[in-house]
């Protein structure tokens, strides 16, 4: 792969503790700042964790994130045909939200199984795949091997990048999951340029399920969600200076149990929500929030 890409995307990236700019070796091995601290790229990812300022509380995410990593391929397609499509529909929701322009930057947190990439790169738009784990950026940047891609591994809470410098923030499915959610969603909307958008969605109204860990022998979290969210409470994490913001639901929860989501695959997007909206003012349950802020 060639690693120069990383030369064009240099302006955009900064420490992500000191926020100082960075430059790029002459091999194309590293970026340091000015201190000479350095951030090492490797097998194509640049990984800008500092072990020494892992999370020391109760839940150490980075190191959790980072075994789930180990543990789980998220490039897997679900076993589920009603899973697949629900996926299906939730992407190509998200990619709606996104007004495609010539080199447009497009930052997907918690990358995941890499979709945004995937989906953006042929489109022509620069795409910064950012996770906590070094397998699944890895994995996700050898799989995309594209000039207007590169991958950091990162955290959330202390990103890489340049504030006021990309058009669009992904963070799909990933909120539940974090410590401090408004912590989270500003973190993410400094990186924001002005009129950019960010697009968060999120599990909707949901009731956390709980078991007994059998190697802590406490309570933990079904599938590690630590928050619910709704078009109430939704509002409380939003950071003071925001432009504005929408909120909407997806996935009737009617629709999807009597599998009428499968059988509607064929219809375009915008029937599709509307029906799924329709049918969602005589059963209001639905799976999932979309939660789209402007700069």
């Amino acid at each position: 792969m060639n690693l120069n890409k990383y030369s064009r995307f240099k302006h955009l990236l900064v420490d992500p503790y000191t926020k100082d700019s960075l430059t790029l070796n002459t091999n194309l091995s590293f970026f340091k700042n000015k201190n000479n601290n350095q951030y090492p790229i490797k097998q194509n990812v640049c990984v800008f964790i500092n072990q020494k300022e892992i999370n020391t509380q109760n839940f150490n995410y980075i190191e959790h994130y980072q075994n789930d990593g180990k543990e789980f391929d998220y490039s897997i397609e679900y076993s589920s045909k009603t899973t697949q499509y629900e996926i299906y529909r939730l992407y190509q929701t998200i990619t709606s939200l996104i007004k495609i322009k010539p080199n447009i930057t497009i930052l997907d947190v918690g990358c995941g199984n890499g979709w945004v990439a995937k989906e953006f790169v042929k489109k022509g738009c620069n795409v910064i795949s950012v996770d906590i784990s070094f397998e699944n950026t890895s994995r996700i940047i050898n799989q995309i091997p594209d000039e207007n891609h590169i991958a950091l591994m990162a955290d959330s809470y202390n990103l890489p990048i340049k504030e006021n410098s990309v058009d669009y923030i992904i963070a799909s499915e990933i909120m539940e999951h974090v410590i401090d959610p408004k912590l989270f969603i500003k973190s993410l909307f400094n990186v924001l340029k002005k009129d950019g958008k960010l697009i968060i969605t999120t599990p909707y109204n949901e009731v956390i399920e709980h078991s007994l860990c059998i190697h802590c022998n406490k309570k933990t979290p079904k599938n590690a969600h630590l928050h619910s969210f709704n078009e109430s409470n939704i509002k409380n994490y939003l950071p003071e200076n925001i432009g504005n913001y929408k909120s909407f639901r997806i996935h009737n929860k009617a629709l999807i149990k009597l599998n009428i989501h499968r059988a509607l695959y064929f219809l375009p997007l915008k029937l599709w929500l509307f029906l799924d909206k329709l049918v969602s003012y005589f059963y209001n349950k639905s799976y999932r929030l979309i939660l789209v802020v402007k700069k």
